[in-house]
């Protein structure tokens, strides 16, 4: 049976509490609201498990050798799967980290980002803002790098 979505609860609230980074005031709201509505708790499960798995992700990928020695940044390479959530978009998109550097990440991806596009990355418990600092084509797939903000 397909539960429908609670319409006084946004996502993102739902996230913040998963990632327990919800302010201490909304907390308490929003968990005496988790006791009564099925909707939310299943949500949170969900949420739960999809940052498990970013978390096993993150476990899994290890960093490498050491790339591109005449960038300004050392970048290492990377082998991690992240998503890519751009803002006022519920979904996320599944790209690959080929690189991280201490300013931003390489991606692949199959979708075209614009250049300035604000993006969230989320990888493991860690997720990072920033934007789309250039776009370019690779057959069927796309190699973006994001530069993270300040």
């Amino acid at each position: 049976m397909i539960q429908a979505k609670c319409c006084k609860v946004h996502d993102e609230t739902i996230e913040k509490y998963a990632m327990g980074r919800i302010s201490q005031q909304s907390l308490a709201r929003f968990e005496e609201h988790l006791l009564l509505c099925e909707s939310c708790q299943n949500q949170v499960t969900l949420t739960d498990a999809y940052l498990q798995a970013m978390r096993s992700a993150l476990h899994e990928a290890a960093p490498c050798s050491v790339v591109g020695e005449r960038r300004r940044a050392r970048r290492l390479e990377f082998g991690a799967n992240i998503a890519v959530r751009l803002p006022g978009n519920d979904n996320s998109i599944w790209a690959k980290a080929t690189d991280r550097s201490e300013g931003g990440f390489g991606l692949t991806l199959g979708v075209k980002l614009r250049k300035g596009a604000r993006v969230v990355l989320a990888l493991g418990r860690s997720l990072y803002e920033g934007r789309v600092a250039w776009c370019a084509g690779q057959g069927a797939q796309y190699r973006i790098g994001v530069r993270l903000s300040a």
